[in-house]
């Protein structure tokens, strides 16, 4: 059995990220139905990572954010890194917390001297 109740989520959420940013690698987007709105149903693209096992429903704000960063072809999004984080916003009076693909790239890795 799992250590905790939130391993059992299938998709990315604020309390996964601990509130931090978290640089994460695009291994897989796939195609499937989800409920943005309660009781409706679409398709909409999910983004896959190397060092989570949660997917991240691509809204459309992250959506042209990640087109900006990484250009339009999904093929070449694959392997790339991304910074995430959960922002917090009002809609309607409501709080809420979205995660956000950040409009920054990755610190560059330093490769040691061989």
């Amino acid at each position: 059995m799992r250590e905790n109740l939130s391993d059992y989520e299938k998709y990315l959420k604020a309390f996964h990220l601990g509130g931090k940013a978290m640089t994460l690698t695009i291994v897989k987007i796939t195609e499937e139905v989800t409920h943005p709105n309660s009781g409706k149903a679409e398709m909409g693209l999910v983004l896959w990572f190397k060092e989570r096992p949660f997917g991240l429903i691509l809204s459309t704000i992250n959506r042209r954010t990640l087109i900006e960063l990484c250009g339009d072809s999904i093929s070449n999004m694959i392997g790339k890194q991304i910074i995430v984080k959960a922002v917090t916003v009002e809609v309607a009076g409501v709080e809420k917390e979205p995660i956000r693909i950040l409009k920054q790239r990755p610190a560059a890795t330093k490769k040691e001297a061989t």
